[in-house]
């Protein structure tokens, strides 16, 4: 009797930890995804025009841009980013064709749509967490949201349809971001990402 109770409270305590380490982790990658689309937003601002295109004025070298993605992403989301959202001239990182259009036309109703679908939607840190779901294997993790209601500004609000209707908001649009990750000692990294909307625009 004593052995199968020690053996039970064994198997629990080895449940118990299993779930506290998963929660703790949890936590870490949940840190990661919020910071992650919290800062990516500085690679896209301070908007100067060089020789006929735009490009961010303080993180336009390969260098500065790594300054802020060293922290967040593996080389292979680094590539990822790089490659579709921006070219490479002259040795100068600047921003891909939409984004160009967008700068050049500065139309106010276009900022929200122009940005929806990439890294630098805003509404991604406004995902509520219930509305993540986060899996874990070995030395991976994936953080899923789909359809993901975003609310922006009460439709019969005036307040709201003007500062942010103004800018192409709708009242709430519906994201899937789907993020993967990998785990570097203590740390997650991005190794991939992509990012949905699927509310009609007007």
């Amino acid at each position: 009797m004593k052995k199968g109770r020690v053996c039970l409270y064994l198997l629990i305590s080895l449940v118990l930890f299993g779930c506290q380490t998963n929660s703790m982790q949890e936590e870490v990658i949940i840190k990661q995804f919020d910071q992650f689309f919290e800062q990516i937003r500085v690679l896209f601002s301070y908007h100067i025009k060089e020789d006929g295109v735009f490009l961010n004025e303080n993180f336009h070298t390969e260098n500065d841009i790594n300054e802020v993605l060293e922290p967040l992403m593996t080389d292979e989301g680094k590539n990822q980013l790089l490659g579709e959202l921006y070219e490479f001239k002259d040795g100068k990182y600047v921003y891909n064709d939409e984004l160009q259009e967008y700068l050049n036309e500065r139309t106010q109703a276009e900022y929200y749509p122009t940005l929806r679908s990439t890294v630098f939607n805003p509404g991604i840190r406004m995902i509520l967490e219930e509305d993540l779901n986060i899996s874990i294997e070995g030395n991976k993790a994936r953080v899923i949201a789909e359809n993901a209601p975003v609310l922006y500004f009460d439709e019969n609000s005036p307040y709201g349809q003007h500062h942010f209707g103004m800018l192409g908001y709708p009242a709430i649009d519906y994201l899937t971001v789907h993020v993967d990750m990998e785990r570097e000692g203590e740390e997650y990294f991005i190794s991939s990402f992509s990012i949905e909307a699927s509310s009609l625009l007007n």
